[in-house]
């Protein structure tokens, strides 16, 4: 039905082309009003026609091949998104779709947008078969992004514990182990400025194994050691005077 019901509308296309342009109506078919009535109907059919399933579900397919060759994501989800609609059994739409999140994905983490990133994630991970290396890529966005937001807000412990777990999982991943070391390092000058100087040396040990010649942190590591090797005051007295050692 829908085929005939196409064919039809191509015919009356066809139709309204043929009466513009054969001999008898030529002249009567350029005057203004009705050259505007063939073209609305042209226009209207045309539109019928791309409106139908199998005409747009075509058309889609082109649209959503050539953005795949650009790289372009995103419009790869919409067009993928409305060919899954209308063709629902079409497996090799459905793994389009997903590999699509996926690579969008893989752009947003390059580009630090981590949130979104996670959101195209947990798209793929929904529309593809199970997969430990996606699931792996999640759990390291998810535990990374953690692991920001507290370092933002100068947590530097819960920072701590977010990053090494991305460490442990993928030790190259992103900016871990830059980012371990400055939690660490920052964690060290906060004790330290509390007067807390036990503490600020074991962090600033923990840095120096990370980084061993890095100067700032050798200078903060020495100064903590003199407060805390540094011999008490004694007062003497004396019967002439106090002294103080």
């Amino acid at each position: 039905m829908r085929a005939f019901s196409g064919t039809v509308a191509a015919g009356l296309v066809l139709v309204a082309i043929f009466f513009a342009v054969s001999g008898p109506c030529f002249d009567l078919a350029h005057k203004p009003p009705l050259q505007q009535a063939i073209a609305l109907v042209v226009r209207a059919v045309t539109g019928w026609l791309e409106s139908t399933p199998l005409i747009r579900a075509s058309q889609l397919h082109r649209l959503a091949e050539a953005a795949w060759q650009q790289g372009d994501w995103p419009s790869c989800i919409e067009l993928y998104s409305e060919l899954r609609g209308l063709e629902p059994e079409n497996t090799a739409v459905v793994e389009r779709l997903g590999h699509a999140h996926r690579l969008y994905a893989e752009r947003l983490i390059a580009q630090d947008q981590l949130h979104a990133a996670l959101i195209q994630l947990q798209a793929a991970r929904i529309i593809l078969p199970p997969s430990e290396a996606l699931d792996l890529t999640y759990q390291l966005v998810s535990e990374y992004r953690q692991g920001e937001e507290h370092y933002r807000r100068r947590q530097w412990g819960a920072a701590l514990r977010h990053f090494e777990r991305v460490r442990a999982l993928s030790p190259d991943f992103k900016r871990v182990q830059k980012r371990i070391f400055e939690a660490v390092f920052q964690a060290g000058l906060e004790q330290q400025a509390m007067g807390r100087a036990l503490l600020a040396k074991w962090h600033y040990e923990a840095a120096l194994e990370l980084r061993p010649n890095d100067f700032l942190v050798r200078q903060r590591w020495v100064e903590v050691e003199n407060l805390l090797t540094k011999p008490e005051r004694r007062i003497v007295v004396s019967i002439s005077k106090q002294r103080m050692y």
